[in-house]
């Protein structure tokens, strides 16, 4: 989860693209906004909120602090990662700020 938001803020969309467990048909266009979002996104913080492991299906909850122009765009997020040969993110669902408050900080680490 780290090395992905590290790979979002430095731009570096053959990572994001490489851990992603469904590619998309025209990798030309998801490419293209993948450095759209990392051009013009500064990213603030990572707080990881909770971890649910397994062996083949794992569970991330998170809270990214970013800024995009003059917006506030930080938003939580659990994201479901799926194991084959590594860890590839699967998809996520949006979590309201206030439900995501109520989540457990596990502090930095």
């Amino acid at each position: 989860m780290r090395a992905r938001y590290a790979a979002y803020a430095l731009g570096k969309t053959q990572y994001i693209m490489d851990t992603t467990a469904v590619r998309r048909a025209d990798e030309g266009v998801w490419r293209a906004e993948i450095k759209r979002f990392s051009a013009y996104t500064l990213f603030h913080s990572l707080e990881i909120r909770s971890f649910e492991d397994g062996e083949s299906v794992a569970y991330v909850t998170f809270r990214a602090g970013l800024t995009q122009g003059e917006v506030d765009a930080s938003f939580t997020e659990k994201s479901r990662f799926i194991r084959r040969d590594r860890w590839y993110y699967a998809d996520g669902i949006r979590i309201s700020d206030e439900h995501a408050a109520q989540l457990p900080d596990l502090g930095p680490g």
